[in-house]
């Protein structure tokens, strides 16, 4: 029987749930939960595709689907100095004795993951000069993950069968080599083939194409994205620009949890590029790295699923939007529906690209207060559609900075507060179109909103807040409405709002990792329950 999840056909270790057939325990232990249920995806193979992945169940929304560790990672290409071992940031000072690569402490003797190219590198007399690590250890790090993932051939032949099995995309890659291949010339191809002696120019191509298509973040010790690698069942999930899961990391451990409910037999999907962006870019970042075409819903529509995140104002009328006639073609006009006016791909690149810099400039300077991000909205609204993607980045940004950059909620005046509900309402509307069910950007846009609302309760019990707050437009973003009566007062509807938005944001962040600043939103959102209770029993008291 073949391998369920490799197609080998030497398999004889079976499923006792399901039957089905894996040539390893390792590949049944990808299948299962910890719990030892079948986890609730098949893989499947066509033309068009290749190997990837559907629901083999009805799956519901916020269930586990995958669970698996990296194969082979290696260090981001950046100018700080990484433990090879746990990918921390470490001292300036704490090198590999034997191949001067750098090392935390606690790794500095004790490095399983490094050890095999330590040992390489010795027998090849291969070591980091110290200018590299002194003025140039960026260019050391690249050498790395290609590295590992070729030497699994000879330490891991398992783990390298599923790698071999991924897509490398080689023909198109060296059609255009200067693009794709020379770039890593000097320190990959010609440091393994020459002075390390561990594979053939061939050899180091393909492991370089399996990097490039597939790999996945990952986190350092200290949680944060230090580093990328192959994970061999979450790199078989196709891209849609409107996905239906979310990725937690936890170092170099992966689940993959759904985001909304998926149909036994659908697609389970990741995004490769942001749904933030415009239909132009992401249909050109995955043409360059992934070579295809993305056609899906979204991409043919030309108002971006109602998203509008590709949307300029029209400048002739004034009244309406100049949105791509032909959304699959990479150099369609942009038109507008009422006037008729329309503009060339390259008149559109060229507005967009001009007034990015100014939304990236507000990211880099970080400033006090939030003046500098309102008068950059309101500029930029005279532009673009208000969910337009430089728009829409800088008004999720401001929606969470507003009654946070000076202080807390407790100390913003009304005026401040009633904005930011605006902005959460506004911004979570569109992340309902792109990012779907149980997404953090939701996640987190619930919670503001909660915050905000029981901040504005305890005004009302105070006597210091009138209800200005859209409270319908808020509640119309998340699909559980609360339950209420007309005859409510001000307080419990205020109260009940923010349980609603409570109970949204703990349903898209309750499975982030521990440690994490989702996490700790989580714990913050179960006090809020707890208040939102006492609120309303202190009420009856009133």
């Amino acid at each position: 029987m073949d391998c369920f999840l490799c197609k080998n056909a030497d398999s004889n270790v079976v499923c006792k749930s399901c039957d089905k057939y894996f040539c390893t325990q390792r590949h049944l232990d990808l299948h299962t939960s910890k719990d030892g249920s079948c986890l609730p995806y098949d893989v499947v193979e066509s033309e068009d595709f290749g190997r990837y992945l559907v629901a083999s169940k009805d799956i519901d929304a916020g269930e586990l689907i995958l669970s698996e560790d990296c194969l082979v990672w290696g260090p981001n290409h950046v100018g700080d100095y990484l433990c090879l071992e746990c990918l921390q940031l470490t001292d300036s000072q704490k090198f590999c004795e034997h191949c001067g690569y750098p090392l935390c402490d606690e790794h500095i003797v004790h490095h399983p993951a490094h050890e095999d190219e330590c040992k390489l590198f010795q027998e090849k007399l291969f070591k980091l000069p110290t200018s590299i690590r002194e003025n140039g250890i960026e260019s050391a790090y690249p050498l790395i993950a290609p590295l590992r993932c070729l030497r699994l051939k000879s330490l891991s032949p398992e783990s390298w069968g599923m790698i071999s099995r991924l897509m490398d995309h080689r023909t198109e890659r060296e059609e255009e080599s200067e693009l794709y291949i020379e770039p890593y010339r000097h320190d990959v191809i010609n440091k393994i083939v020459h002075d390390l002696q561990a594979g053939d120019e061939r050899e180091v191509v393909q492991v370089l194409g399996y990097l490039d298509v597939n790999s996945i973040a990952v986190r350092g010790k200290d949680g944060v994205y230090r580093g990328r690698g192959i994970y061999p069942v979450a790199s078989l999930m196709n891209h849609a620009c409107i996905c239906n899961t979310r990725n937690i990391i936890q170092e170099t451990r992966l689940e993959t949890y759904s985001t909304v409910p998926i149909k036994r037999g659908d697609l389970i999907t990741t995004h490769y590029v942001s749904p933030l962006l415009p239909v132009n870019i992401r249909r050109e970042k995955l043409k360059e790295r992934w070579f295809f075409d993305c056609s899906c819903e979204r991409c043919k529509s030309r108002t971006d699923s109602t998203a509008y995140t590709s949307g300029l104002k029209c400048k002739r009328c004034e009244e309406d939007l100049l949105l791509p006639v032909d959304p699959l073609d990479y150099s369609t006009e942009y038109r507008c529906d009422s006037c008729g006016h329309s503009e060339s791909s390259d008149f559109v690149t060229h507005l967009v690209s001009s007034l990015s810099p100014l939304v990236q400039a507000l990211q880099v300077f970080q400033m006090p207060g939030t003046t500098e991000e309102e008068n950059l909205v309101k500029q930029l609204e005279q532009s673009l559609h208000k969910h337009h993607h430089l728009l829409l980045e800088l008004k999720v940004n401001l929606a969470r900075k507003l009654g946070r950059s000076t202080g807390t909620l407790a100390d913003t005046e009304n005026e401040t507060l009633i904005r930011k509900v605006e902005l959460c309402s506004e911004t979570l509307g569109v992340m309902n179109i792109i990012y779907p069910g149980c997404s953090k950007y939701r996640g987190l846009l619930a919670f503001e909103l909660a915050e905000t609302m029981l901040t504005l309760s305890a005004r009302i019990v105070e006597g210091t807040f009138d209800g200005r707050a859209d409270l319908e437009v808020a509640l119309n973003t998340i699909e559980k409405q609360p339950d209420t009566d007309a005859g409510e007062d001000l307080l419990v509807k205020h109260i009940k709002a923010c349980e609603a938005f409570v109970n949204e944001g703990l349903r898209c962040l309750v499975f982030d990792r521990p440690g994490s600043y989702e996490h700790e939103v989580c714990k913050q959102l179960h006090f809020m329950k707890s208040s939102c209770t006492d609120l309303l029993h202190f009420r009856q008291f009133l």
